[in-house]
């Protein structure tokens, strides 16, 4: 199996735009926020910004999957393993995240709110309001195994880089602590908050995580996988 320079130029790429998306993720949401009062989330589902957000939510989640996949392919020689544990966590995370962001975004804005502002009968808009109601439990468990994919794909990524050197090295060290934020986050959900983050964490190390994932891959050279040395030629005294 071979991953080239290229390849891995590609997957840096991803980490970088991953990033950007990061910033945009975390910080749109404050031109739109506003009391949680039930008409004005009803009247999200008409605010192009709001619906830019989802739509750049699944895009930076691909980004994400494509970029940690491309960490796994340049250790996957050396740490298999560890490197396979970690990516089955990082798709259960993006899996649960894509599967809770496209349920944003066609059930319950284009479906259940919409339908909820058209609409002038009484009965069909209790009933939309019950489900929208609901909406909030069904995201927290989807948000539940998205921390848990991702603190998995972070631990094992984590342990593995960082007993590299230089760049590897500081990665390794940065995906740890993400790990423990992603601890105390689901310690938070439990009821057992353990410490309370600044907001500025979101928009500031995350994005600086996935620059310095994007440099330490840009720098990665062409990478055999599985190679084995030429066999010998095959006996050819009969020809």
């Amino acid at each position: 199996m071979k991953f080239s320079h290229r390849f891995f130029k590609a997957m840096a790429v991803c980490a970088f735009l991953s990033g950007l998306t990061t910033l945009g993720v975390h910080l749109l949401p404050r031109l739109y926020a506003g009391p949680n009062e039930f008409e004005r989330l009803v009247g999200l589902q008409a605010d192009p910004i709001y619906i830019f957000r989802l739509w750049l939510v699944i895009f930076h989640i691909l980004l994400v999957t494509a970029s940690m996949w491309g960490v796994a392919a340049r250790k996957l020689k050396d740490s298999a393993g560890p490197m396979i544990l970690g990516f089955l966590g990082y798709l259960l995370f993006a899996a649960a995240e894509l599967f809770r962001t496209s349920m944003g975004l066609f059930t319950l804005n284009r479906g259940w709110r919409a339908a909820y502002a058209e609409t002038t009968q009484e009965t069909v808009k209790s009933s939309l309001r019950i489900m929208m109601d609901a909406w909030p439990a069904v995201s927290d468990s989807l948000f539940f195994l998205l921390i848990l994919g991702f603190l998995i794909g972070n631990l094992f990524y984590g342990l593995t880089l960082v007993r590299g050197v230089h760049l590897e090295r500081i990665v390794g060290i940065a995906l740890l602590i993400w790990t423990a934020i992603g601890v105390n986050t689901l310690a938070d959900i439990a009821g057992f908050r353990i410490l309370s983050l600044p907001e500025w964490v979101s928009w500031t190390f995350q994005p600086a995580v996935r620059f310095m994932i994007a440099w330490w891959l840009w720098q990665t050279p062409t990478i055999l996988i599985g190679a084995v040395s030429n066999p010998e030629p095959a006996d050819k005294s009969y020809l």
